[in-house]
Formats: structure tokens, C-alpha cells, sequence
């Protein structure tokens, strides 16, 4: 039996500058004293080292909408997180109007493990933290970066970004209908089922051969098929071969982080 909760009236705090809202967050639920609730948040104006996967770095502009929310999460909820944040972040985007430009309506879609896309570029990325556990429970930092606004430069080649602007209160209320949807897709019947079918649903490089990187800097090429009950990715090999990949991520696009997070 699961036991994500979340307090749908935990307190969505906000700082100017922080080095990252993962860990600017870690630091108030861990803190003396701290009777923080699962689902509180921090957002940030600005974060000066933002982290991406595997320690890298990742950039930020102060148009990012970049924030963290620390979840309480059973063993095999632990395991489908950062796929269904995936999920909540789609779901959100979409409910808010995000997606109405012209360019980026029906174009959203989901990389395995932890990336959203807008016509294949990255335009949002997923960092989640285990910070402890009691008993069955863990409570993981889940960070999210969402592009919004110019496109540096030095990313434009593989990075897409939401053309709009956003007021703190829009932001703090994106936050807000994030944290809802993702309480709801936990509590879908029929999982682990019912989160892979949904999950799946916003993929689109099934079928397609794609680079597969895993770590100790593994490289090779693979056709990804399906995912399986605990959100791995199943593939085939240029050799027929079925595989199980459990770390790592597909690369469809170069294996560099986006701009934010």
C-alpha cells in the first residue's frame, strides 16, 4: 500500500537567490526543529548552482520557473517518482494554458527518465533526492526546471523554452496545480499498471533507434519498446537482444544538460 500524501496546504515559500532549490529546501526539512509537511515547496528567482543528473551543472535564467517540493513515498512509489512528476509537469503545463503558443501545442512529450520535451528539445528537467527514510516511508526533494523565455545561446541547438512570462503569483499557482496533479496520479487505481500505461502514453521514441547512455560511461544504440512494472526502460539491442535498463537515459538529443533547473 502506498503512502503518498500530500498536504495540499503546505506552504509554498519563495527566496530570491538561492545556490539550489533542491538543496535550499533539504536544508529547511532536515533543519532543527522542522515539522515540515509533505508537499511543502521553495521556489527561487534565481538559483547560482542549479544541479542536473550525475552532478552536472545546470544553468539558470532569471525567467526559469525553477522549484523543488520534498514528498513522502512508500518503496515501490519511491521507484515511479520522477515518471510521474514527468507526468504532473505535462498535465500542468497543460492545464495552465502553457502549451497555448502555436509552436509548442501538442508537441509536448516525455524522455525516459526525467525530461520533458516540445518537439524533441528539452524543455524542462526533473532532479529527485532521497533525503532519509522512517520506516516505510522516504522523503525524496523532487526539483523541477521549466525553460521559460529566451534560450541562451550556448544551449539553443538542443533546448526549447516556453515563449511567456509569469508572475510570481502564476508561478506560486503552477506549483500549487503541479502538487495536486501529482497527488492525483498516485492515487490512480490499478498501479503499477495504470501510472506505466500513463506514463507511456507521453512517450514518443518507442520504436525509434536512439543512443542509450549508462553509468561508467557506457555507450550503445537501442530501439526502447516499452517500460516495465517499476519504470524501466525495456529495449532492444542492435543484436535483437531484450534488455532491462533500470540507470540511465535515453539520448535523442545531445547528452548536455538544458539551461535550467
Amino acid at each position: 500500500m502506498g503512502v503518498m500524501q500530500i498536504d495540499q496546504e503546505a506552504p509554498v515559500l519563495h527566496c530570491d537567490e538561492v545556490d539550489s532549490t533542491n538543496t535550499h529546501l533539504a536544508r529547511i526539512v532536515l533543519g532543527e526543529g522542522s515539522t515540515a509537511p509533505s508537499g511543502i515547496a521553495l521556489w527561487a528567482s534565481r538559483q547560482n548552482k542549479g544541479r542536473g543528473r550525475d552532478g552536472r551543472v545546470w544553468l539558470s535564467s532569471d525567467e526559469a520557473l525553477t522549484f523543488s517540493l520534498m514528498v513522502e513515498a512508500s518503496e515501490s512509489e519511491l521507484e515511479w517518482l520522477t515518471a510521474l512528476a514527468g507526468v504532473a509537469l505535462l498535465r500542468t503545463i497543460r492545464n495552465t494554458g502553457l502549451d497555448s503558443a502555436a509552436d509548442t501545442k501538442d508537441a509536448l512529450s516525455l524522455k525516459w527518465p526525467n525530461d520533458l520535451l516540445i518537439n524533441g528539445r528539452k524543455a524542462a528537467g526533473i532532479l529527485c533526492e532521497h533525503l532519509d527514510t522512517s520506516g516505510d516511508t522516504h522523503r525524496v526533494i523532487v526539483g523541477i526546471g521549466l525553460n521559460i523565455g529566451a534560450v541562451p545561446l550556448e544551449v539553443r541547438d538542443f533546448a526549447a523554452s516556453f515563449d511567456t512570462a509569469l508572475s510570481s503569483e502564476e508561478r506560486e499557482s503552477f506549483i500549487r496545480e503541479l502538487r495536486m496533479n501529482l497527488e492525483l496520479l498516485f492515487t490512480l487505481p490499478g498501479a503499477p499498471e495504470s501510472w506505466r500505461d500513463e506514463y507511456s502514453s507521453h512517450m514518443r521514441i518507442f520504436g525509434t533507434q536512439c543512443p542509450l547512455h549508462l553509468p561508467g560511461g557506457i555507450r550503445f544504440t537501442a530501439t526502447p519498446i516499452s517500460i516495465d512494472e517499476h519504470a524501466h526502460l525495456i529495449c532492444r539491442s542492435t543484436e535483437g537482444e531484450i534488455l532491462t535498463v533500470t540507470t540511465g537515459e535515453i539520448s535523442p538529443t545531445p547528452l548536455v544538460e538544458g539551461h535550467l533547473s
